[in-house]
């Protein structure tokens, strides 16, 4: 396997952008898809995307539905935890971005978008590297919380993140994944990762594992300070 002296990055390969899942049942305070009601007003939303492409995310969307867009900023883990928190009443209809796993990434590890972001952002010690013998890949999702107390606005917004025009606002904003949507362009600069050899990944042993994986994840890295 090779290694960086610099700052050494094992990579995770995320080749998709968006896949919709999440229970597709809820309240709806907006409208249903009565042709003769309403059209939904405004949309919550938990994102895990970085700030700008958030703000773009919400207006674009705004600006091809006319439903208005409150979103909260937050990792992966922390989205979870407030989801799980807000089961018997949820605040939010929506969680946009991040694994569909919700795993999450230490130091030193991370996806390789990410490397290819810091890269264009002027760090010079930074490599994007993967294993000889293969890594593992995530898929991005979009989900319509469990309960979701805006549906119809939900539901318009999933079937609108799996559209090219969608799934091509990230790269405006160094987010270099691997589009689902075959019409969506790949950005130029994952093309050159578009042969790294992925291993088999069992997503649903993954999401059904989560916290023991972190968990011992988390024990590993405690054991490796220690040595130092």
């Amino acid at each position: 396997m090779k290694r960086i002296l610099s700052i050494f990055i094992v990579m995770t390969m995320i080749l998709g952008l968006l896949a919709g899942c999440g229970a597709n049942t809820g309240n709806d305070t907006g409208s249903n898809t009565n042709g003769d009601e309403k059209t939904p007003e405004r949309l919550t939303m938990y994102i895990g995307v970085v700030e700008e492409q958030a703000l773009r995310i919400a207006q674009e969307f705004e600006k091809a539905t006319g439903i208005k867009v409150d979103f909260v900023r937050m990792s992966g883990g922390e989205i979870l935890g407030r989801v799980r928190a807000e089961k018997d009443n949820p605040k939010a209809s929506i969680w946009y971005g991040g694994p569909a796993d919700s795993f999450v990434a230490a130091i030193g590890i991370t996806f390789m978008h990410n490397g290819l972001r810091h890269i264009e952002e002027g760090f010079e010690n930074i490599q994007v590297v993967a294993p000889e013998d293969g890594t593992w890949y995530s898929t991005a999702a979009v989900g319509i919380i469990e309960g979701a107390p805006e549906l119809e606005a939900a539901k318009m917004f999933v079937d609108w993140a799996l559209t090219k025009d969608a799934q091509e606002i990230g790269q405006q904003f160094g987010s270099y994944q691997f589009p689902t949507n075959p019409d969506a362009k790949v950005p130029e600069q994952a093309k050159p990762l578009a042969d790294v050899k992925l291993n088999p990944y069992d997503l649903e042993w993954s999401g059904e594992n989560r916290a023991q994986l972190v968990e011992k994840w988390d024990n590993m890295i405690k054991d490796t300070k220690k040595e130092q």
